[in-house]
């Protein structure tokens, strides 16, 4: 970082000054009051703001300043090759990139955050490293003492941080080591921990057998599963089929009841028929005798047909029953298996439900070991 210029307006005693810096040392020499510790804190009130001023920020505007002429700085330095602009006031700040008229930042805040950023210290550290009040050097003079000036200058170097840092890192190192003491106390003898590497070793090979004779039985539970799976289908259509023959049987039962039903009422019908004929044989004769006998004869003739349907219907319907119990039989059987295959497949699932991998105790169901 290096200073180009410096403007102060109704800044303390400053009125309204101007300071261009120049390579090599530079020397600002006045009487006491005159402004030269008030140069220095306006390089802080420019970079930091109200954080690097003595007293209340109400006292550094010039009591007789000249009216309309507010409190201003403006400092322009270089930092990395790069020229920077800095314009603060009470109010507001706003930083400047070479000669750029746009600035970069606005507002006390955010200016004081991007030059932080740029120089790489806050506040503390910029006073700890390039600022020292007034009278802060008399360390120098020796007057309290070479230990005093050893801490001045480890603090204004930042040392005292690094202290700090070699504390706890020696306090993490203790902390470390006792872990470490701990844990190889914990852990036994080297001769006690390569047994146990052993043992686990080979408890690892057998938990490895275990496991592939273990997917092997689930292998295979899954093609039984999935065997079961199949019979429980072909259950289910023959479930279906025989809820089709049973609905064809009430069916069957129902018209052959009706077909009784029609069968009575002819019967009646007929018996009524010949009681009448028997009267009108009486009063018409023998002629319509002969024609009363036909129209028997017909009707007889369609009883004999009905009789043979319902003879037919009733034959068909026993045989479908025949065959409903056939498929009731046969399905009845098939469950009955495949609820057997089922108990046996959860038993089997069960068993390896029980195998951990972790369970050293676990018995193979297969080899028994």
């Amino acid at each position: 970082m290096k200073l180009l210029s410096l403007k102060l307006q109704s800044f303390r005693q400053h009125k309204n000054s101007s300071i261009n810096f120049t390579d090599g040392l530079t020397a600002i020499v006045g009487p006491n009051g005159s402004g030269k510790t008030t140069i220095v804190e306006a390089i802080g009130f420019a970079l930091y703001g109200t954080r690097a001023i003595r007293g209340k920020a109400a006292d550094l505007v010039t009591r007789n300043s000249d009216k309309g002429a507010p409190l201003e700085v403006s400092m322009l330095f270089e930092h990395d090759d790069t020229t920077i602009r800095i314009e603060r006031t009470l109010e507001g700040a706003e930083l400047y990139l070479g000669g750029e008229s746009k600035p970069i930042a606005s507002g006390k805040t955010q200016v004081t955050s991007r030059i932080s950023a740029l120089l790489g210290m806050n506040y503390e550290e910029f006073i700890a490293t390039f600022f020292t009040g007034q009278k802060g050097l008399e360390f120098l003079s020796g007057k309290n003492g070479p230990a005093e000036r050893e801490r001045f200058i480890v603090r204004m170097m930042g040392y005292d941080r690094l202290e700090k840092v070699q504390e706890r890192l020696r306090a993490d190192r203790n902390q470390t080591k006792q872990r470490i003491l701990g844990m190889q106390a914990g852990l036994g003898s080297r001769a006690e921990i390569e047994e146990r590497l052993k043992r686990e070793e080979h408890n690892l090979e057998r938990l490895k057998k275990e496991l592939s004779e273990s997917e092997q039985l689930l292998e295979k539970s899954s093609r039984e599963a999935e065997s079961a799976q199949k019979a429980f289908e072909r259950v289910a259509r023959l479930k279906e089929q025989y809820e089709k023959y049973e609905r064809e049987i009430r069916d069957n039962s129902i018209r052959l009841e009706e077909s009784r039903k029609r069968l009575k009422a002819l019967e009646e019908k007929t018996a009524r028929l010949t009681e009448a004929a028997l009267d009108k044989r009486q009063k018409l004769g023998l002629r319509e005798e002969q024609d009363i006998a036909a129209l028997l004869a017909a009707k007889e003739q369609t009883f004999c047909e009905l009789e043979s349907k319902i003879k037919e219907m009733e034959e068909s319907l026993e045989k479908a029953r025949e065959r409903a119990r056939g498929k009731l039989s046969s399905s009845e059987a098939e469950c009955a298996f495949i609820k057997r295959e089922v108990k046996t497949l959860s038993a089997r699932l069960k068993e390896l439900k029980t195998l951990g991998a972790g369970n050293s105790d676990s018995v193979c169901p297969t080899c028994g070991q």
